[in-house]
């Protein structure tokens, strides 16, 4: 299977990225190829013009975005947990990535859009402060997970929508991080347990 990671962290020594090194180790292990879009890395520009909130215009890195979206199989998206969403230069890929005519177009569905994507799975592994118990209890847990789902699966049409979160990250003991390392890890190896091919 070919896997799109979209990773959003600009801290190289961030926990989060151990994570993405584990996990896309776990992938490779299993056979899959992968590529890692580094959005801090390259500089992407989240910020979304006129032009294209018009669809008017689809600029060339966009278009270049676009084409691994296409070729792949599945997607990854890889980032902290920040103001209960995602980072703003995730957020902005997305905004930009994901248009009409590309992700999604007009249709008579409730809904009022049809998704585009093919994609088997999209996947969503993000780190966070708060315990568990504390992000759940508040409702951003199930809140961040809802939204996920209305935006790739209803919006997009990407039918399996999953979540892993590592929590309490800036605590955790050496022995901790080992286990989520491996977790990480784990999550790549099986990737594609489950899904109906």
């Amino acid at each position: 299977m070919n896997i799109l990671i979209v990773y959003a962290n600009p801290d190289e020594q961030a926990f989060i990225h151990t994570v993405l090194e584990s996990f896309t180790a776990g992938l490779k292990s299993s056979g899959h190829s992968v590529e890692v879009i580094d959005l801090y890395s390259i500089g992407f520009n989240p910020s979304l013009t006129r032009s294209e909130l018009n669809g008017n215009q689809v600029q060339e890195d966009v278009l270049a975005h676009q084409q691994k979206v296409f070729s792949s199989n599945a997607l990854v998206f890889i980032s902290p947990v920040w103001w209960y969403g995602f980072p703003t230069i995730m957020r902005g890929w997305i905004d930009r990535v994901f248009s009409y005519g590309f992700a999604y177009t007009d249709s008579d569905d409730p809904i009022g859009t049809k998704g585009l994507l093919k994609h088997k799975k999209v996947l969503i592994i993000q780190t966070v402060e708060e315990s568990k118990n504390d992000i759940s209890r508040s409702g951003a847990l199930n809140a961040l997970e809802r939204i996920n789902i209305a935006n790739f699966t209803e919006l997009c049409g990407i039918p399996v929508v999953e979540h892993h979160f590592f929590y309490e990250v800036h605590m955790l003991n050496e022995e901790q991080q080992m286990k989520d390392i491996e977790n990480a890890y784990s999550i790549g190896e099986k990737f594609d347990d489950n899904l109906d091919w």
